[in-house]
């Protein structure tokens, strides 16, 4: 089955569309496979490494995440906007659950432990 995306004309954040540019990609669909109804069968974890760079007319965003051969997952994203607020979380997943560290110049941000993740000022 392949899924045609007809429009591909940059969005700001805000879900409006951006000033013209040149286009990376003239045509873009995406193939799935068809389902038979029964699920992926288990088996060990399957390393996989991505990410991407993305840049609006109100700021900018990134991620990249990978998973390893003992399933551990690691990664990251990061926000800026177009007045240099900036986000940044580091994260990793594991056999003992999901963590996270959040950094940040966001105002009235203080630093603390929330359980699991971590927030501090950049």
């Amino acid at each position: 089955m392949e899924i045609p995306l007809s429009d591909p004309k940059p969005y700001d954040w805000k879900n409006q569309p951006a000033a013209p540019q040149q286009p990376y990609l003239s045509e873009f669909k995406i193939a799935a496979a068809p389902s038979n109804g029964n699920p992926e069968p288990e088996g060990p974890p399957r390393p996989f490494s991505f990410g991407f760079m993305s840049m609006a007319n109100d700021g900018t965003q990134s991620r990249q995440e990978s998973q390893d051969a003992s399933g551990k997952v690691t990664g990251s994203y990061e926000i800026v906007d177009a007045q240099g607020i900036t986000r940044r979380v580091e994260y990793w997943a594991d056999d003992s659950g999901f963590h996270a560290e959040i950094k940040s110049n966001e105002p009235g941000l203080e630093g603390s432990d929330l359980g699991s993740a971590k927030i501090s000022k950049l």
